[in-house]
């Protein structure tokens, strides 16, 4: 989820994580399948690449003496996973545009 959540912001979308969801904000259903299905399209980013995107990378305790590079490869190594995220795209990819004139109903 964190490697999704990191993707679609780097797309330009507020992008929250919500227990077991994902929260895109100020953003159309139609809009993100439409950004889901160019991902999808795309070769995976290199890890190290989409952790430079991170703006917050420190957790661990030593993280405050790494190198931005090191913080890097280490954020990238700990907190991402681009192969399953990009399955979990290519998945959501195939399902059907949604209806632009639904109105989303909250559950009860």
């Amino acid at each position: 989820m964190n490697t999704l959540a990191v993707v679609l912001a780097g797309q330009g979308l507020e992008v929250g994580q919500d227990g077991v969801a994902l929260t895109v904000r100020r953003a159309t259903a139609v809009g993100l399948w439409q950004i889901i299905q160019d991902l999808a399209a795309d070769r995976p980013p290199d890890p190290v690449t989409l952790a430079a995107s991170v703006a917050n990378k420190r957790a661990d305790k030593h993280d405050c003496y790494l190198s931005d590079d090191l913080l890097d490869v280490s954020y990238a190594a700990r907190s991402l996973d681009v192969p399953r995220a990009w399955e979990t795209l290519r998945q959501l990819a195939r399902a059907p545009c949604p209806d632009p004139n639904a109105i989303l109903q909250p559950s009860p």
